[in-house]
């Protein structure tokens, strides 16, 4: 659902990208008419309002190109692993769902949500010996096999020209056999 998200986000960027070019190819051609009617023609206060409405026309879609075709090409850049900036040493770790939502309304008229999603909450040490726990979503963490138990905090960037994205995300090392596997059909 994610993935869709962004293929919409892009396609529409995409989509004003080229929009924006076709705009500024016809302003800059009526642009370049105007000027040209008006070093042989007459000049008026409506040939003068058209060289100004074009003008700023042009000017609006030459900055929506540069606003916006930095981000589109960003979205296309591969993310960049940073080394990470917390380490946290594993003493337990739990999937649960966690729900929450929100309710308003009165008497005839209500409105609201119900959210669930799948978490782990793990429990770490602190450096004075103290127990605290974390809670990281399951669609922004990595399960891994390592003898190793820990949570890492990574920040993945990535940049196109002066724009930059950046997403921060948890990957989970945990002993193999750790996470349970297996299948189970009922077909009733």
């Amino acid at each position: 659902m994610f993935d869709l998200k962004i293929e919409r986000r892009n396609n529409l960027v995409s989509f004003l990208l080229i929009g924006s070019l076709v705009c500024c190819f016809v302003g800059l051609t009526t642009g370049i008419w105007t000027v040209m009617q008006s070093a042989f023609g007459e000049e008026d206060e409506a040939t003068e309002t058209a060289k100004i409405f074009i003008c700023s026309f042009v000017l609006l879609l030459v900055f929506m190109f540069l606003v916006l075709y930095p981000e589109h090409k960003c979205n296309e850049q591969q993310w960049k692993t940073n080394d990470p900036y917390s380490v946290h040493a594993l003493v337990a770790l739990q999937d649960e769902n966690a729900v929450n939502g929100e309710f308003h309304g009165g008497l005839f008229c209500s409105s609201g949500y119900i959210n669930e999603k799948l978490v782990y909450t793990y429990a770490y040490k602190t450096d004075n010996n103290g127990i605290k726990t974390q809670q990281v979503d399951a669609d922004k963490s990595t399960i891994y096999y390592d003898n190793n138990p820990r949570a890492e905090w990574v920040t993945l960037t990535r940049h196109y020209w002066y724009y930059s994205d950046t997403k921060t995300i948890c990957n989970i090392y945990l002993p193999e056999g750790s996470v349970a596997s297996g299948y189970n059909v009922d077909l009733k």
